[in-house]
């Protein structure tokens, strides 16, 4: 619905409204963190290893109506000397890489991250917000390496989206 209540500079005043009006879904997100680093982790780590995880990743979604949180990496991280290839599957070979996602820290409801331009839903139950947003101070990503994997600094970029719900 909506209504209009206007008064000009003379005092004078009118009103109107309309019922009955589709409305465009709206989403927005501010993420709070800028950057999350595993530090030096060993080829071969796997999901669950300890050192393999980052939690605490903040962010705040705002809508309008039903959303979806989401996540996508890119697909190629650089280093000094070497470069890695996100793998999808979870399944990383030769200097490949994988990674998980939630918007907690269960292991368990993670799932794979895909490489941008596709996105991956960690959460779909999101529901219209109030004006502050819903902030999720519990996402966390996991980390997994093939063998061999070339030791380097590499980086890249991880997305997180909200979607229409």
């Amino acid at each position: 619905h909506i209504y209009a209540n206007v008064t000009d500079g003379g005092g004078l005043t009118d009103d109107n409204y309309q019922e009955n009006i589709d409305m465009n879904w709206w989403g927005g997100i501010t993420l709070y963190t800028s950057a999350v680093s595993w530090g030096v982790v060993a080829p071969g780590i796997d999901f669950a290893d300890p050192g393999a995880n980052q939690t605490g990743i903040n962010d705040t979604y705002i809508a309008n109506g039903d959303y979806d949180e989401q996540v996508a990496a890119s697909g190629t991280w650089t280093g000094a000397s070497n470069n890695a290839t996100l793998n999808e599957t979870a399944s990383p070979a030769a200097q490949q890489f994988s990674l998980k996602a939630d918007d907690t820290a269960v292991l368990g409801s993670a799932v794979n991250v895909t490489a941008s331009p596709t996105y991956v839903t960690i959460d779909d139950t999101g529901t219209q917000t109030a004006e502050e947003g819903d902030n999720v101070a519990s996402n966390t990503l996991w980390l997994k390496l093939g063998t061999p994997f070339a030791s380097d600094t590499y980086s890249g970029s991880v997305y997180y989206a909200i979607a229409n719900g």
